[in-house]
């Protein structure tokens, strides 16, 4: 089992050019999966029937999972077992009639926008580490970001003369533009401090202060630092500035197809969420 999970693992990440996080967020998943049914006896996946899946689901909510985590979980197992459907490894699928718990969906968190400049002001910008930390937080809300995305962007792909950059992801690329506020600390970053922080060829845009590319987990230790600096006592994180984005777009009566645009939403029914937020 564990060979197959890893052969479908392999099929995200070269096949349907998944990002990491999301083919690691499904091997992770399929992996207590497969842990879960090789401990209760079950070492092929053709053996695994409808109840099998409930059984498990079942235990993943005795064992105390979220409603969100579970649907997660659904999923990823019925993602898989499309796959292998599909290869002609089962002749049917155990996950066809197995649906995920209802989940309440909850208005975006937004910031106010005078504790976003709060924010926005704590890093030095006359500081190496400063300065990075100050066009990263900026370029995020000028354009909503999602943290992977601030942290994937190649420097060759920035455009500091006109404000722009390329955002490459899953074989498509998406025009990204910030005003000349932005641009000044983004300019300021490549032009100095970067060159200081940088050991050697990097071709990501934001490194961390060893030189190495910045971190999921690094970006959100900074930015959970200086929401404690500026005495924010609410829960500041990457998505609440990106939904306080939004919602300032949505303010300002922004064309919807647009806002769609600019975060790279799928469909318009993310947007709308904004109105009532």
């Amino acid at each position: 089992m564990e060979e197959t999970i890893e052969v479908y693992i392999d099929f995200l990440r070269d096949v349907r050019h998944m990002s990491k996080n999301t083919y690691i967020s499904y091997k992770r998943d399929l992996e207590k999966f497969g842990k879960y049914f090789i401990s209760q006896g079950v070492y092929a996946v053709n053996k695994i029937n409808q109840t099998n899946i409930n059984s498990y689901i079942l235990w993943l909510e005795k064992n105390g999972h979220s409603s969100s985590t579970i649907a997660r979980h659904i999923a990823s197992m019925k993602s898989f077992f499309r796959y292998l459907l599909n290869e002609g490894k089962i002749s049917s699928d155990p996950t066809m009639f197995v649906h995920g718990p209802v989940i309440e969906k909850k208005n975006p968190k937004i910031i106010e926008m005078e504790k976003v400049d709060k924010l926005l002001s704590q890093p030095d910008p006359d500081t190496d580490k400063g300065v990075r930390d100050k066009a990263m937080l900026e370029l995020m809300y000028a354009t909503g970001l999602k943290v992977t995305e601030l942290i994937s962007i190649i420097v060759d792909d920035v455009n500091t003369a006109s404000n722009y950059f390329i955002l490459k992801e899953n074989n498509k690329e998406r025009f990204v533009s910030y005003d000349d506020r932005v641009g000044f600390y983004v300019n300021k970053y490549i032009n100095g401090a970067r060159n200081r922080l940088i050991k050697g060829d990097e071709k990501f845009l934001f490194v961390n202060c060893s030189g190495k590319p910045m971190s999921r987990q690094g970006f959100w230790k900074l930015i959970k630092k200086y929401a404690k600096d500026a005495g924010l006592d609410e829960d500041i994180t990457p998505y609440s500035l990106r939904h306080s984005f939004a919602k300032a777009l949505v303010k300002k009566g922004e064309d919807e197809k647009n806002i769609q645009k600019k975060l790279g939403y799928i469909s318009l029914s993310s947007v709308n969420r904004y109105k009532n937020s």
